[in-house]
């Protein structure tokens, strides 16, 4: 009887256990910081296949598993997920990915908060129209980018250099607009700046960008000006003159800005790299051209003295001074030169 009921008892015990741990939660299930950290790296070799759909769930898993057991994966997670939303076209969704990674920015490096994530804010910034905040965000950029330098940090590589300048110098940029000329000439004066600066480190493919960014933008202000259309309704000859009056305004900015862009860039050919040498080309040949129409014709009424001083095309060396009044002759000498 007493073997019976201690045996009873056992099976009771053990019953007991059984439930409770058959209500219990599971307990969470531990993840090895170095697999995860695997699945970044293969996450990121997707990227470089362009597999973008595969490489987004990926990054979207390691982002919700390590949020809590390894926040800088989550916060590097979040960072890349904004490449592959740009490489898929949705600008606004890159957006929401950065502005996610800027809240997690303590557990990012000092080179992607400091320089980085500011400069590829202003970029979509800029895509999405909110053009002076992204101004804003490529001078902080700039700002943590002198920082950055400053100090006793390794110096940053010349394709991540090249890389950020185009980036920033694109941000910058406008397309040529006929109703917003002026304003759109600006941001280009703005934008050469840091794209030039790209295209001094003859990074194969940033500086070659950062050029062929800078060539087609001075390609378009400049066919821009060529197509102003001449009033209606008037005789030919009478047309032709009002359109040159009112290219000469556009074109003495613009030739403004070529020069900005022209005294920005190194004149050493035998020094330069191949696209410094290919944007110093591309400057001299349309100042030239500039040049050649607002000085043609320079007596006619096309381009008096008045329309130069308005639309600021004097420039020291650059108009020809007028002839020196003859002197008076002199008048005969009554005296002998012997004496």
């Amino acid at each position: 009887m007493v073997c019976r009921a201690i045996v009873g008892l056992m099976a009771g015990l053990l019953f007991a256990s059984c439930a409770q741990l058959a209500t219990k939660p599971a307990a969470p299930k531990k993840v090895s910081p170095t697999a995860q950290e695997d699945r970044f790296g293969k996450a990121r070799e997707l990227e470089d296949k362009a597999r973008w759909g595969e490489a987004e769930s990926e990054y979207r898993s390691i982002r919700d598993v390590t949020l809590e057991r390894e926040p800088e994966l989550a916060a590097l997670s979040e960072w890349r997920l904004s490449f592959v939303a740009e490489a898929q076209g949705d600008d606004t969704k890159a957006m929401a990915h950065l502005l996610g990674a800027e809240r997690k920015s303590s557990l990012l490096t000092e080179q992607i908060v400091r320089v980085e994530l500011p400069a590829r804010k202003a970029l979509f910034l800029h895509r999405l129209g909110r053009s002076d905040e992204a101004r804003a965000e490529v001078l902080k950029a700039e700002q943590g980018l002198q920082v950055l330098m400053s100090g006793p940090r390794p110096a940053p590589g010349t394709a991540w250099l090249a890389k950020l300048y185009f980036e920033m110098g694109q941000s910058l940029s406008t397309p040529a607009n006929e109703g917003n000329f002026i304003p759109d000439l600006r941001a280009l004066s703005l934008s050469q700046r840091y794209l030039l600066r790209s295209i001094s480190y003859s990074d194969p493919q940033w500086s070659a960008k950062a050029f062929g960014n800078l060539q087609g933008s001075y390609a378009a202000f400049w066919n821009l000006i060529q197509q102003v259309p001449p009033p209606p309704g008037i005789d030919p000859m009478a047309a032709d003159r009002q359109k040159r009056e009112l290219q000469i305004p556009l074109l003495a900015e613009f030739l403004k800005v070529v020069e900005e862009g022209a005294a920005l860039a190194p004149v050493n050919p035998e020094k330069n790299n191949r696209w410094q040498n290919e944007f110093a080309a591309l400057a001299a040949d349309l100042q030239e051209k500039s040049r050649g129409i607002l000085y043609a014709d320079s007596e006619s009424t096309v381009l008096t003295e008045e329309s130069r001083r308005l639309n600021g095309v004097r420039r020291a060396g650059q108009i020809k001074p007028a002839p020196p009044t003859p002197a008076a002759p002199k008048a005969p000498t009554t005296s002998d030169p012997n004496l």
